[in-house]
């Protein structure tokens, strides 16, 4: 498996790197638009940023912003383990990740980078 997505190597059937990333792209999109419709709060924030679900639940004790700058934290830092090529990191975290900000904050999967990072 190589180490990142952004070193693509061309295939056998002559795919161009540029090809390659693009359908790639596609299909990481495609998935977050299409788990973003089965996002809940309470039951998938507590895993992705170690909040306390009662909190989430008691109706405002942790602000919406708070929330969205935790969960922009929690990207990058899952972003720099992928293009280290880091053992820890998970693409389907990294999904899930994408999926609570775009539920959350109103974040277009299409976008390389989440709004203000």
């Amino acid at each position: 498996m190589s180490k990142t997505i952004n070193h693509l190597r061309t295939f056998p059937n002559g795919t161009p790197p540029a090809r390659q990333k693009h359908r790639l792209t596609k299909a990481i999109a495609t998935t977050v638009k299409a788990g973003a419709g089965r996002y809940e709060r309470t039951r998938h924030l507590p895993g992705l940023i170690g909040v306390d679900p009662d909190a989430l639940s008691g109706g405002g004790a942790i602000s919406k912003k708070v929330i969205l700058e935790w969960l922009k934290r929690a990207l990058r830092a899952e972003r720099r383990r992928a293009k280290a090529g880091h053992w820890a990191y998970d693409l389907n975290r990294h999904i899930a990740l994408r999926q609570a900000l775009m539920t959350e904050g109103g974040y277009d999967p299409g976008d390389e980078r989440t709004p203000d990072s």
